[in-house]
């Protein structure tokens, strides 16, 4: 990515509550002469911040490595832009949810770097092709991922590590197959689809089923046209068990916007824990 005398990187910040830590690593050319040097800004504020400067006149900045890395406990969405003097065009944007990293290297364009152990989650349309119509994809969360309700039972807490990534105007199948573990027996959860744009509107989500246990005997269902955070406004009023659940949510998507499909979930009671076990997993396949 290169860079001249009138241009600058800048990072937009989509939440007022952050911690993001943007490094950046950079050579200058200047007639024979390349000079490396670095950058680092860490970002708090809902902003825009500039995380390259312009090179001085007749030298151009050549951009190696840039790091985008959400240190907060909440998902937030980051926006790369380049700005010339007069007009700032978007090179990405995406949403990264805790711990995790947005990365461009000029060997391999951009990725986003899950939170657990720094493996490529997904990478941009400029290294990969689109997922092939009618093949079936699956990620697989490697380890237990504890979610701890913050609030009361309307918030919903994200589950970062079971997501994928859509386009507007595609259409996919998405599955949703959670195995989890409660505190208690008595603490009921309700899980829901969370996706790229506003959350109050059907944002193409065309028909979905949610199921999740109501109690050791009972299922919980929400079965329809379904739009983001459509379920109860409460939760379930018990779980099947303390360390046997299993909640399943999907349906067919049309997105009206590129970004990510993931999923949170609510539970009955402030401060306890859903225990996400590994081996959970999502699948999906583009339709069209």
């Amino acid at each position: 990515m290169i860079l001249t005398s009138t241009d600058t990187l800048r990072v937009v910040t989509a939440v007022s509550a952050e911690d993001v830590d943007v490094f950046a690593f950079y050579s200058d050319l200047s007639g024979s002469t390349v000079t490396s040097s670095r950058a680092q800004t860490t970002i708090t504020t809902l902003t825009t911040t500039v995380v390259v400067t312009s090179p001085a006149a007749s030298t151009s900045r050549l951009v190696k490595l840039l790091n985008i890395r959400n240190r907060d406990t909440s998902a937030t969405t980051v926006t790369i832009e380049l700005y010339n003097g007069s007009t700032a065009y978007e090179l990405i944007s995406a949403v990264l949810h805790a711990g995790e990293t947005l990365c461009f290297s000029e060997d391999a364009g951009w990725r986003v770097l899950d939170a657990s152990n720094g493996s490529v989650k997904f990478v941009s349309e400029t290294t990969r092709a689109q997922p092939a119509v009618g093949a079936w994809y699956q990620y697989v969360t490697e380890r237990d991922l504890a979610v701890t309700q913050i609030a009361t039972n309307a918030i919903v807490q994200d589950v970062p590590h079971l997501k994928f990534q859509v386009r507007k105007g595609e259409q996919y199948w998405f599955r949703f197959r959670v195995f989890y573990a409660m505190s208690q027996a008595s603490t009921g959860t309700a899980w829901v689809l969370l996706g790229p744009g506003d959350a109050t509107v059907s944002n193409g989500v065309l028909y979905g089923k949610w199921q999740y246990p109501a109690s050791s005997t009972t299922v919980a269902v929400n079965e329809g046209v379904m739009v983001y955070l459509d379920t109860p406004s409460g939760s379930a009023s018990n779980a099947a068990s303390t360390g046997s659940n299993m909640a399943i949510l999907e349906g067919l998507i049309t997105p009206t916007c590129d970004g990510d499909v993931w999923i949170g979930v609510r539970i009955e009671i402030a401060s306890e824990t859903c225990t996400v076990r590994a081996g959970s997993y999502v699948d999906w396949m583009r339709v069209r």
